[in-house]
């Protein structure tokens, strides 16, 4: 059970820097795209790009993830990854009997990985239903410290 737990951990950790890595790698693609095009005059982009890189160095350096990016992992990396799976599943026949029920354990597996990951999550003290009003902040952002004190440098 204890590698159970382990598992789940490292997959959590790995989800988090995977979300986090490529929602900030996209902002700055789109920041790029926008002032180069002269679209963005204000410099909105550059403040998005900024606010992006922010929570990656936040949970990099001090383990601090807010309560909001702890939903969008259950909900949009896991949903994405999720549909994926399912119009890869629609797309195959089950008279192709190996292949389909690959494919079919593909989907499982990452359903029962998203459920895993968000238990954990719940069970490190985030809140990925933004449902509790109760907690701490960083920068004025409700979030929570994994395996941290907040007062830590």
């Amino acid at each position: 059970m204890a590698s159970d737990g382990q598992a789940t951990q490292s997959t959590a950790l790995a989800a988090i820097e995977e979300f986090l890595t490529g929602r900030l790698e996209n902002t700055q693609g789109a920041a790029r795209a926008a002032r180069a095009s002269g679209g963005d005059p204000g410099g909105t982009g550059r403040e998005v790009e900024l606010l992006r890189a922010r929570e990656l160095s936040d949970w990099q350096e001090r383990g601090f993830l807010s309560h909001l990016n702890a939903a969008a992992v259950i909900e949009e990396y896991y949903g994405r990854t999720i549909t994926k799976a399912r119009r890869d599943l629609r797309r195959e026949r089950p008279e192709r009997g190996d292949r389909y029920a690959g494919v079919r354990d593909a989907y499982r597996r990452i359903r029962e990985e998203r459920d895993d990951v968000r238990a954990w999550l719940l069970e490190q003290g985030w809140d990925p239903d933004l449902t509790t009003t109760l907690s701490e902040e960083a920068g004025g952002v409700c979030g929570h410290y994994w395996n941290r004190d907040p007062e830590q440098p």
